[in-house]
């Protein structure tokens, strides 16, 4: 009888460990979102950093050009007095936390080009692949960003480029 007891105890211990093992995996992972992600169609970068215990977003790099020649602007913003602003260095989002799972969720997210703001999840898919998912009644809107590497962003500079040094 005691010794049905004490493998009641230890089995009871390892499921709390587990537990907490998995906890502590889970939080682990929360900063994993963190880095310069490529928008579809090259559209720019958007760069995602943490805000105190949230993380937010900007747009750091934009392969658009206005028609003049000059700085994008948030023209579909609804407010008037904000459609004069560069969208380049826009800070798009706000707010978010992690909600596990490789999932950020609870923020708002800007849409320039729409001046509409989404609540969407955020859903890192692996180490380079992450999903911004737009609901909206019935409907899902899927926004594939690519992770760019430090050696991509310097590459593109023209940086570490071993040609210059020839």
């Amino acid at each position: 009888m005691k010794f049905l007891k004490v493998i009641k105890v230890v089995l009871l211990m390892l499921v709390v460990l587990s537990m907490n093992i998995s906890a502590q995996a889970s939080d682990d992972n929360k900063d994993a979102i963190l880095g310069k992600w490529l928008m579809p169609d090259k559209m720019g970068t958007l760069e995602i950093f943490k805000c105190s215990e949230f993380y937010c977003g900007k747009i750091v790099e934009l392969e658009e050009k206005s028609e003049d020649g000059g700085p994008v602007l948030d023209v579909e913003n609804p407010d008037e007095t904000l459609r004069s602003r560069p969208v380049l260095g826009l800070q798009v989002m706000s707010g978010f936390k992690y909600a596990g799972d490789n999932t950020w969720s609870d923020g708002v997210f800007y849409i320039p080009k729409k001046g509409k703001e989404a609540s969407p999840d955020f859903i890192l898919v692996d180490e380079e692949h992450l999903n911004i998912e737009i609901s909206f009644l019935f409907f899902t809107k899927t926004v594939e960003l690519t992770r760019i590497k430090e050696e991509q962003a310097n590459k593109k500079k023209g940086l570490n480029n071993n040609e210059n040094f020839k």
